[in-house]
């Protein structure tokens, strides 16, 4: 992100982020330890797999370190959708939904 940062055209105000639950935290603390300072806004999008319990999550939540500054912006946590066997990861502007279908390997 801070290679991104030092290369960033005018035109890149925002950047969003998707990965596994813990990305957050990963990145709040890598931010605060090399006091890296980012040239734009970001969203973290952490996809909560299946099998993790709810207690898991909020005291993952619970646990999470302060952020470390104004530009990490709220995204909701990624959850699997049993209904549509999908995980949702985002919704247009259009209120349409594109998703992810979960595949056997």
């Amino acid at each position: 992100m801070c290679t991104l940062s030092g290369n960033n055209p005018p035109t890149r105000t925002e950047v969003d982020l998707y990965g596994p639950i813990g990305l957050r935290a990963m990145l709040r603390h890598s931010l605060r330890w090399s006091d890296s300072h980012l040239a734009f806004k970001y969203r973290v999008h952490e996809i909560v797999p299946q099998d993790m319990s709810e207690e898991a999550v909020e005291k993952y939540l619970k646990d999470l370190p302060e952020q470390h500054d104004e530009l990490e912006q709220p995204a909701p946590l990624i959850r699997y959708d049993e209904s549509a066997h999908s995980f949702y990861v985002y919704v247009t502007p259009q209120k349409t939904n594109s998703v992810v279908q979960r595949r056997e390997i």
